[in-house]
Formats: C-alpha cells, structure tokens, sequence
C-alpha cells in the first residue's frame, strides 16, 4: 500500500530507507561521483573552526566529511531514523565532538537557538525540493547566517538530459518530463512524497533579497541520475570519462541547468 506523505512532513517517508540508503546511493558509483563535485566545493568554501549547518543531512555523510576536516556541524533532517543512523556514524569517528544531529525539517529552522549563526548552510541532493515554500526557506537561512557567509545548496534541476534522452526513446513521455512541471509525486519506499521543481531563475529571484550567487554548476550532466546505477556500475571506465566531461562544461551557462541537479553558491548580503 502506497501512502501519501504530507511535504511538511516527509521526514517520515525516509524513515523507511534510512537503513539502505547509504547502500542504495552514498555508496554507489552514481552517488559518489555526484557528491564529489559537491564536496570539492565545499572544501573550498568552509574552512576548519566554521560552524556549518548541514540542512536535509540525511545519513549524516556530508555532515562527517566536515567533522574530519575540522569543521562544527549541525545536522538537521525531517527524517528522525536518518538521524539516528547519522548519530551512530557520528560516534565511530575520532572527533564526535564536532558534530551534533537533530529531527527538525527545512519549515523549522526558526526553531534553532535565535543567537545561532553558522559560517555556512550546505543543503544537498535536493532536500529543498521537498519544501513547498521555497521563500521561507531562504527567510529562515537568513536569519542564522551572518553577512558573509556562505550557503551551497544542490537541488534537481528543472530540464535533465538524462531523463528526456533516455524515458523519451523508451516512449515513457510522462516521465522524460516530468520535471517539467511545477511538482511530482516521488516514490520513497512504500510513500509518495511532493518534489518541488525550481527553476534556476525562480530560484536565484527567490534568494536575491538576502543573498547573492557566486556559483552555479552542473551536478550529474553526463554522469546518469541514480536509476541507472545498475548500468553505469558495469562501465566504471565510461562513468570515470562522463566525470571528466563534467568537470569541463559544469559551470558552462545553459549547459549547466541540465544535469541531474544543479550546485549553487550564494553568499549572504549585508543587512
């Protein structure tokens, strides 16, 4: 049986994935082909002694690559069994202390102490595309963000490639563009939780009273989405020859709206 999730609450529809999902994508050729683009970005952006907020950190992946670098995170999810598999990982590393986890979702962050402010907001693999109120994501990241700092936020691009090309020439239309669209409906496990599709001017007019892009690159332009894991994973070599691809066109304008997500950097503007 399928259960409709509410978008606010979503949190509970990867509850059921929590214990896989590092297996499923961390962990796959897909998905760490993809986060490398992002933590090469981030680790040009956040130094050691920052306080970052880990937004949407799932499993906590992101979040424990800053801990080693020297970097505080605080990691929040809508997902509390994403946490608890975040906080164990969490106590295998040699300097925990760095790091922290809570069950908050992206509406809630008004909810974090109001003295806080980070030195940054890493938000990956389109967390925010599941908050239906884009503005008062940007609102709320405002707040807890000093003139200054930076925000890198990876979410679903609006046009990918991939799944045109490839759903098109399978004659499945309904889903070679779906993203199309202002919203779909995803299936995560046995739920269907609402995605968001932004474009990337909706997205960069939505941010503009508060911040400022310095970036914007392509994350997944020849490099497949997900779903074909169980191919790309037989051509290692191919996949090692789409990453150097996008590395050369990533930041490209136009072409870099058409990967699987699009990797933007803003830096907060003065008040």
């Amino acid at each position: 049986m399928t259960t409709i999730v509410d978008p606010n609450c979503a949190g509970s529809a990867f509850d059921g994935i929590a214990n896989e999902y590092d297996e499923l994508f961390t962990n796959s050729l897909i998905g760490r082909a993809q986060r490398a683009v992002v933590w090469r970005e981030i680790d040009r952006t956040f130094q050691p002694g920052d306080t970052v907020l880990d937004l949407n950190c799932g499993t906590g992946e992101d979040a424990l690559y800053l801990v080693k670098r020297g970097i505080n995170v605080v990691g929040c999810d809508a997902s509390r069994r994403m946490v608890e598999v975040a906080q164990n990982k969490l106590r295998g590393i040699t300097n925990p202390a760095r790091g922290e986890f809570h069950v908050l979702a992206n509406e809630q962050l008004c909810e974090l102490h109001a003295s806080a402010k980070f030195q940054g907001v890493l938000s990956n693999f389109a967390g925010i595309n599941c908050a239906s109120e884009l503005r008062n994501v940007a609102v709320q990241m405002s707040n807890i963000l000093s003139p200054g700092a930076i925000a890198v936020i990876c979410v679903y691009s609006k046009f990918c490639a991939w799944e045109v090309v490839f759903f098109g020439l399978k004659g499945q239309w309904k889903r070679a563009v779906r993203r199309f669209g202002r919203e779909d409906t995803a299936r995560v496990g046995g739920a269907s939780v609402t995605v968001y599709y932004r474009s990337l001017r909706e997205i960069r007019e939505t941010f503009a009273p508060w911040f400022r892009v310095c970036r914007i690159q392509a994350v997944g332009l020849t490099v497949p989405p997900s779903f074909l894991e169980h191919w790309i994973s037989r051509n290692r070599k191919l996949c090692r020859t789409f990453m150097k691809v996008d590395d050369a066109l990533r930041a490209v304008p136009g072409i870099r709206a058409c990967g699987d997500h699009v990797l933007i950097t803003f830096e907060r503007r003065a008040a």
